[in-house]
């Protein structure tokens, strides 16, 4: 049976399910059949996904469009559907939509990277435009040597309540900013990494990288990842107000729109959890450096597997069972 059969039969049983739960009454028997719905339209996204990376579909485009409607078909559902059948729908899309754009994340991490790397520079080697980029009160902090990030010592939970908001705030901001053609994002995003790597710079030039780079370790890596998405979702749906005269245009903004919209909701709990980190261990003076950097690894290992974990998934069970087989090849 070639891909497209596959896909259509699927794609009839899926909307037949659809059909049949939105007609039927209040009954018990409705959420069991709703769990059968996202069980099959599981399956149809892993169908797609495998045809996909084997380029052995037709009309992808089309096939992506259909899967994007059933989803939103799907999470419309009102009647007598549970909070966790609707959780596991939007869970399915983040990962759907995680899968078809890890290229606009490479193109935001490009733009943060860079911008950085342009920071660094001048915060290492023309420091008489700092005052303008840090302020002059917090160059005096670095260049007096003064640890202010350990005051969160204090109060961790009330620290970490405040870098949470504003690293939120940031992340939106991005997010928001996408309206504006992308191009706000992108701006937001080149400002947050032209900073970063200025402040890393001018520390660097005097003395106080060591200090720093061991207050950063431990949170870093995940919360500039979770800033980075935040650009990356601004430029998936900002983009497509350039195809303003296209036919589909309300369609496709629409769909990028909400697509965006799930990124940022699911990634926003990473950054808690960062700001838990930051707020309780990465001050710590009494933490080695290795056990933050330990922290840091698990973290951000932690946030990838969880958006790709229908792969992993897939590749434990498969393990799994080449090691049941042997077991049992064995035993014979």
């Amino acid at each position: 049976m070639s891909d497209d059969n596959r896909f259509r039969i699927l794609q009839k049983k899926v909307r037949d399910e659809i059909t049949e739960l939105e007609s039927s009454g209040k009954t018990k028997a409705q959420i069991s059949s709703a769990f059968h719905l996202f069980q099959d339209f599981e399956m149809l996204i892993s169908e797609v996904n495998c045809a996909k990376r084997q380029n052995r579909l037709k009309n992808l485009e089309q096939v992506e469009d259909s899967l994007s409607q059933m989803a939103l078909q799907i999470m419309s559902l009102k009647k007598d559907r549970s909070k966790k059948s609707v959780f596991k729908v939007w869970l399915h899309n983040y990962w759907f939509i995680w899968q078809n754009s890890y290229s606009s994340f490479w193109f935001a991490f490009f733009i943060f990277f860079s911008s950085s790397f342009v920071g660094y520079f001048l915060g290492r080697f023309e420091t008489d435009y700092m005052p303008l980029l840090l302020g002059t009160g917090f160059m005096e902090e670095i260049l007096e040597q003064n640890k202010w990030f350990e005051s969160l010592n204090q109060s961790p939970m009330w620290g970490a309540y405040r870098i949470a908001f504003n690293n939120i705030m940031v992340t939106l901001k991005v997010f928001a900013l996408g309206a504006l053609f992308g191009f706000g994002g992108v701006l937001l995003l080149f400002y947050n990494g032209f900073f970063f790597g200025a402040i890393m710079g001018f520390c660097y030039g005097n003395g106080f990288d060591k200090y720093l780079g061991e207050f950063v370790m431990a949170h870093g890596p995940l919360e500039l990842t979770i800033i980075i998405v935040g650009g990356m979702a601004s430029m998936m749906y900002g983009r497509h107000l350039f195809s303003f005269r296209s036919p589909d245009f309300k369609k496709q903004l629409g769909k990028s729109i909400r697509d965006a919209f799930v990124l940022v909701n699911f990634s926003l709990p990473w950054l808690v959890l960062a700001a838990i980190i930051e707020g309780f261990v990465s001050p710590k003076t009494g933490l080695e450096l290795r056990t933050k950097i330990i922290v840091g690894l698990i973290a951000f290992v932690a946030y990838w597997i969880f958006n790709y974990w229908p792969f992993f998934s897939k590749l434990l069970s498969g393990i799994s069972t080449k090691n049941q087989s042997l077991e049992d090849s064995l035993t014979k």
